[in-house]
This record gives C-alpha cells, structure tokens and sequence, in this order.
C-alpha cells in the first residue's frame, strides 16, 4: 500500500528545549521534575534509573519547556538522532535545550513515528538536514523538514504494533533478567553481607550478638520462614572480631581477594575472533548491565582470552562498574580484567562477591593515573575479604546458576528479536513487505 510523503511540520508540532538559568544546577534527589537529558535518550522509553531533577524553584523558571506524554523527542546537538517517546512518568518532565519534542501524536502514531526515525531511512533523513562538523546540529527548521511515508491510519497502527511486540518482548525479557539477577544478588547480600543465617543461629542458641548487628537481629526475630536446615548448619551461631575486617563470622577466613581467585591468563590470535565475543570497555554497558557486541576487533595480533565463567570487569574508571558474568569464551581489550575463581564451582559466588559498591569503590580509591585512572591489580588482589567455607560458596552458586543460565538463554532471545525488528523495520516502511508475512516471521521467531 502507497504512503503519502509529509514533511514533518505536516504531522507535529515541533518546539526546542531550555538549558538551566545560569548558576543553577540540578539535583539527584527525586522530585516530581525529572529533567531528560541526551544521555538518558535512545530507546524506546526514557529509563527511570540514573535521573537527575529540577529543583522545585528553579522548575517554575522553565516549566514551559516540558514535555507531554506521547510526545516523541529527539537529540539535536553532539549525538544527534537519539529518539525516545515520552511515556505517562515522564508526562510533564522538563527537556535539555539538546533536544526538540514532537508533539501533538496519539499513543499509535507516537510509536509508528519512533519507528521510523530510527530506521535506516529516517536516520538518513536527520543527517542530511544535520549541520556542522565538529559539533553536529540539527536545527529545528531542518527537523520540519524531514520527510516521513505517511500511510493510513490503519497501517501505521499495524506496523507500529507488530515492531512493537517485539520490543515488549525485549523489555519483558530484559525486567525477567533483572529480576533473576536482583534475587541472585538479595540471597548473597542476606548471606555474606548481612550475615542473616548467622544471626538466626546466634538468636536460637542464645549467643551475643555484636551491637552493629542488633537492629538486623530485631528484624530477624520476627521472620518464621528461614534457610532450610542442611543449609543453615552451614553458617556458624556466633560472631567473632578481626582487626582487619571488624565483626565476621566465627571461622570464617580473613583474608585477601587473592585467596579466591585469580587474574585470567593467556591470549587468543584475533583471527580466531568475532564481533560477537570480543569484548572491551566501549562495548560493555552501563552500570553493571552486562554485555553488548564490539563494533570491531582490536588491530593487534592476540588479545587477552577469557572464558565461560569469568567475572569481566572494565578497568578504565569511572567505568568500573561495568561487569559481566561470561557466558562464552572469547578475547578482551587489556583495558578489561578477567578474574578467574581458583574453584571453578564458586564462580557466581565470585561475580556477586565482585558486583558489590564496596569492591568498586575499593578499586577507584585504589587505582593510578590522571588522565585515565586504571585499577590497580596488585591493590586489587589485596582488597581484605571474609572467606567462608568452600562448601558454603559452592552451596550458592548451586542455588544462583539456574537464574544466570535462565539469563543468557534470554539474552540469546533477546538478540534474535532485536535482529528481526532491525530487519523487519525498514522493509515494513518501504512497503517492501506485508504485514502478514511480517506476522509469520515474528510467530516464527
């Protein structure tokens, strides 16, 4: 079916942002002015994670530079193309004079028009009207004029639903994901963190417990459901002081990170490489979210290997956050430490052991450089930790692989789905294909 071509002035109304008065800044403390910069945008909907807000005062200086739910916005200066659509948390949020909005779309067209602004197509359109070399922009009189296939309204509802299952399937597996892992990383914290077993025991045979831990051991009291019994014998019912590590478990080892694991060996020739397990800073993603794919390969002979199992950890701050429990073999970038556990049954014990704030800000209190601060392995390997029982490691990583295993499956999912969209995508608006063979592919899939 034949689209009309529109500009887009035809179809929105097109209106910039506004920077923060001078001398202003805003705030991490949530308020009900979430204020959407550049770098939250690019998917389909704003993350709520990693905001930062107007203060109420300043809020009434720009509150006419807000967006509105449905509104599609789109980044105009440095990155330029990033597009999101605005959903009902952020209707009434305040926009960065680095994006416009698009307004005035139904709930329908406000996807259908996402949709093609990030095709192939509509990318191509936001360059040819971007200006400037070493600082790209969009300015707004180019962004009217960018042409959109305007069909009916049906088939713009029927392309926008069907790339849009796809994407709920993505968000879906991405929350079931984030879910397994939180569960994963609730049991080690109440195990090794806050030491609840411990003080269960203590609590049933009487002992002392240590002043830092009564308030944990009055809301220990009123739980009835606990470990199950084999489990529980496991952990020890008193507490006794280290000089190094205060409070720990009684028996339980005081030592170094070097006591668990070690840095991973050996290289791997780059011809033995793909973009899909070749892994470096750039192509890790955000806050300890894992693992996206290298757009290429570094240019040297072999690289660092690492293997299934390892916990990957970017080494460049302030990036050290980035962290990945590896689900295949491949090479890294020496800009990426591979840590190995010296019992290969407790590598989830390990990534989560790893994965805490405190080790992370071990390795920016302790690392070297200026210009780009690295970690430093020595001081990394020295980092003062607890050590409980092999069994006991063992016992948790028995418990957490399912849900690692029950990730990556949907991860690979994930991959799949997003490869159908990104093919499905230009072909649906070019009218290259109907929606009923779309419809088979996404069933097949």
């Amino acid at each position: 079916m034949a689209s009309e071509i529109k500009s887009l002035v035809e179809i929105v109304k097109i209106k910039g942002g506004k920077r923060l008065p001078k001398g202003e800044s805003l705030q991490t403390d949530e308020n009900k002015h979430p204020y959407i910069r550049v770098r939250d945008m690019g998917g389909r909907y704003i993350p709520k994670d990693g905001l930062e807000y107007v203060p109420e005062n300043v809020f009434q200086k720009i509150s006419r530079y807000i967006v509105e739910e449905n509104d599609v916005i789109i980044s105009i200066v440095g990155t330029v193309g990033l597009v999101s659509i605005i959903d009902k948390y952020f209707h009434k949020a305040s926009q960065t004079e680095n994006c416009a909005k698009l307004s005035g779309l139904s709930e329908v067209d406000a996807k259908y028009l996402y949709y093609y602004l990030i095709s192939p197509c509509g990318q191509q359109e936001i360059s040819t009207y971007t200006v400037g070399a070493v600082q790209p922009k969009l300015p707004l009189y180019g962004i009217e004029s960018i042409s959109v296939p305007w069909f009916k309204a049906s088939k713009r509802a029927e392309i926008a639903h069907t790339l849009g299952s796809l994407d709920d399937k993505i968000e879906l597996n991405r929350q079931m994901n984030a879910t397994l892992e939180a569960m994963a990383q609730a049991l080690f914290k109440s195990w090794f963190i806050d030491f609840d077993p411990v003080i269960d025991n203590a609590l049933a045979a009487g002992n002392a417990i240590p002043d830092e831990f009564m308030e944990r051991a009055e809301q220990r009291r009123d739980i009835e459901t606990k470990d199950n019994s084999d489990i529980q014998n496991l952990f020890p019912n008193e507490f006794e002081c280290t000089e190094e590590m205060g409070w720990i478990p009684k028996g339980w080892g005081n030592g170094t990170l070097s006591d668990i694991c070690f840095f991973g060996k050996g290289k791997i020739n780059t011809s033995e490489l793909s973009l899909e397990n070749y892994v470096s800073t750039e192509n890790m993603n955000k806050e300890k979210a894992g693992i996206s794919y290298a757009a290429s390969i570094a240019s040297t002979n072999q690289v660092p290997k690492f293997s299934v199992g390892q916990t990957l950890i970017s080494n460049i701050r302030p990036y050290f956050k980035k962290i990945w429990l590896a689900s295949f073999d491949g090479g890294r970038s020496n800009d990426v430490l591979g840590f190995q556990a010296n019992n290969s049954a407790v590598n989830e014990y390990l990534f989560n052991l790893l994965y805490q704030d405190s080790f992370f800000d071990y390795m920016t209190a302790t690392s070297k450089g200026t210009k780009m601060p690295r970690g430093d392995k020595a001081a990394i390997m020295s980092w003062s930790v607890a050590i409980p029982s092999s069994k006991l490691m063992e016992e948790f990583s028995e418990l957490a692989k399912p849900m690692y295993l029950a990730n990556n499956l949907r991860s690979l999912q994930t991959i799949e789905l997003a490869k159908l969209r990104d093919t499905l995508l230009p072909k649906l608006m070019s009218g290259e294909i109907r929606i009923p063979d779309a419809a088979v592919w996404v069933e097949e899939i």
